[in-house]
């Protein structure tokens, strides 16, 4: 589950409890405006009762959005955790890469590494580079990761000769 998908659920979620504090607070406004009716003798002990029902329904809100909040927080620290590891794997990659070919990637990826900047500097996405070149889209951002990684390293001056 990504996060766009997370906080849809969570989207729903609220509009969820939302929905129901209404529908629960329109019917004991509605019971008690039966009982304010004429003859029906409505009592302050009614009103007590709404105000501590939506009290309450308040503080079960309140501790859904905490329990909410503290689990948004521990998938936000396993994402962190993941993307640490990652991007660990991809240094770990590009140093193999440079090991095994002496720095220079071979021809034929070194062709198709072309072809994927070329277009990334028309302006085209990872998403539709993929599409057009037939590969996946993995493939084109770990390209353009390393080809930025590599400039950067080289504009700092640590690049190979």
């Amino acid at each position: 589950m990504n996060w766009q998908d997370l906080a849809i659920s969570l989207a729903v979620a609220l509009l969820g409890i939302a929905i129901g504090l209404a529908l629960v607070t329109a019917a004991r406004a509605r019971q008690w405006g039966r009982r304010q009716r004429p003859g029906a003798g409505g009592t302050v002990t009614d009103i007590d009762r709404l105000r501590s029902d939506v009290a309450e329904l308040a503080g079960q809100l309140e501790d859904f959005a905490r329990l909410i909040d503290k689990t948004v927080d521990q998938r936000l620290g396993q994402l962190r955790s993941l993307l640490a590891e990652a991007d660990s794997r991809i240094r770990q990659l590009e140093r193999l890469v440079a090991d095994a070919s002496g720095g220079q990637p071979p021809p034929a990826q070194a062709a198709q590494a072309d072809m994927i900047i070329a277009m990334a500097a028309q302006g085209l996405d990872s998403v539709e580079i993929a599409r057009r070149l037939g590969i996946d889209v993995g493939q084109v951002e770990l390209t353009l990761h390393l080809r930025r990684a590599r400039t950067h390293q080289q504009a700092v001056g640590g690049g190979r000769k």
